[in-house]
């Protein structure tokens, strides 16, 4: 909206962009699609019989919703906040801090953290402080991580509401 509109040069880029979407948007619904397709092929949902109907259905579906987005939203900022807040506090925090417990594992790292603080004088091993400050940052900072991750959706999630 920053240019003319009577300008020939500027009507005929917004026609090649408009094109280039046109040409693209297949493209990007296509890992989606696939994906979907995917999960409930894993699931059995999906056999060769009735593949093409949940093909066509899933892709219907998917292109009606995002054009239903774009039909009734006016400003696209909504989409841009509310996706940015859901992917940033998951990629950012949530996912590393699942990872992290999932590689370690959770109740190994609870178990060393346990037996760290257990004072053992009958043929154990006594920890360092170090030791334990180990053992603990090992279990509680991925804890933290994902607690603070749901803090921050939750806070971005109720921001945005709140100024719609």
């Amino acid at each position: 909206n920053n240019f003319r509109y009577d300008n020939t040069a500027i009507n005929v880029a917004r026609g090649l962009l408009a094109l280039t979407m046109v040409f693209t948007y297949p493209m990007e619904l296509f890992v989606a699609r696939y994906s979907v397709l995917q999960s409930l092929k894993l699931r059995g949902v999906i056999h060769s019989g009735n593949e093409n109907i949940y093909f066509y259905t899933i892709t219907f579906l998917l292109w009606s919703s995002s054009l239903l987005i774009g039909a009734f939203l006016s400003d696209l900022g909504v989409v841009l906040e509310l996706i940015g807040v859901l992917c940033g506090a998951v990629v950012g925090f949530i996912f590393p801090g699942l990872v992290s417990l999932r590689v370690f594992g959770f109740h190994r790292l609870k178990e060393q953290m346990r037996s760290a603080y257990k004072d053992r004088k009958d043929n154990g091993k006594l920890y360092t402080c170090k030791e334990k400050y180990i053992a603990t940052w090992n279990l509680c900072f991925p804890m933290f991580m994902i607690v603070f991750g749901c803090v921050i959706m939750i806070m971005g999630l109720t921001e945005i509401f709140l100024n719609v």
